[in-house]
């Protein structure tokens, strides 16, 4: 009967000791990657959002300038390359499409 309740407590206690590290093992495994544009707008959204830590005492520039080191940080080049495409959309149709249309009617 002891070596019964013996074994029991080595179980339970093996089992707990498991939990432990996998909780260890959890806390010190790094952020999944986001995977679907949606997901990744969700979560730049959400990074954008959130206040960081230990920028309280810092005024709005100093803010600004943490907060765009942090975003690069964590995006890298996928936020400069989304920046340039931005730009680049947006610049082809005010300055290319929009005037040759506007010039395509009056010359027709």
């Amino acid at each position: 009967m002891r070596s019964s309740q013996s074994n029991e407590y080595a179980a339970v206690e093996s089992d707990f000791e498991e939990e432990i590290q996998i909780e260890q093992v959890e806390q010190e495994k790094p952020e999944q990657e986001v995977r679907g544009f949606r997901a990744v707008v969700r979560r730049f959204k959400k990074d954008l959002r959130e206040p960081l830590p230990g920028t309280e005492g810092l005024g709005r520039w100093g803010k600004l300038k943490a907060r765009i080191t942090h975003l690069a940080k964590r995006y890298g080049w996928k936020l400069l390359v989304a920046v340039i495409l931005y730009y680049l959309i947006r610049d082809t149709i005010l300055y290319i499409i929009i005037p040759y249309l506007i010039a395509r009617h009056f010359i027709d």
